[in-house]
């Protein structure tokens, strides 16, 4: 796979993006976050952002990292978490007791070693889920680390 022309093939590439647009959220049903927004740094070829997610184009050892900022409409227990595929990953969750209104901001992030190839992409994803009310700024970011 080969680099588009506005994105140099830097051995470690790195995506940070800010995205500040009001997200709702179920207290009954997941919400996988959109992460596109305002880019901060998007260089290499080895990470895609997507909508909703992050792809992993090259093999390697990666950290992913997020902030999210939630104002909760109901009282509940608000799980925030990383997945890969589809697949919650047990070592990037936070979980948050939460009251009506009480604005939050959870921190996740993991180290993981990925295998890339041309049928498998890994893609990386923010849920929410436990509580309603609104995601108000999520920071996203992933690193290619080797």
């Amino acid at each position: 796979m080969s680099c588009c022309n506005s994105k140099t093939p830097y051995a470690k590439s790195c995506i940070r993006v800010r995205n500040s647009t009001a997200q709702t959220l179920s207290a009954t049903t997941p919400t996988t976050l959109v992460l596109q927004g305002t880019p901060v740094t998007d260089s290499g070829c080895s990470l895609t952002l997507n909508p909703s997610s992050i792809t992993v184009n090259k093999s390697g050892l990666y950290h992913f990292a997020a902030d999210v900022t939630v104002n909760p409409t109901a009282a509940g227990t608000a799980v925030i978490q990383l997945f890969k595929d589809g697949v919650p990953l047990l070592c990037a969750v936070a979980t948050v007791t939460a009251t009506t209104d009480s604005i939050f901001t959870a921190h996740v992030e993991t180290d993981l070693c990925l295998n890339a190839c041309c049928a498998n992409n890994p893609a990386i994803a923010v849920v929410v889920s436990g509580v309603a009310g609104t995601v108000t700024n999520l920071c996203v970011g992933a690193l290619k680390l080797a």
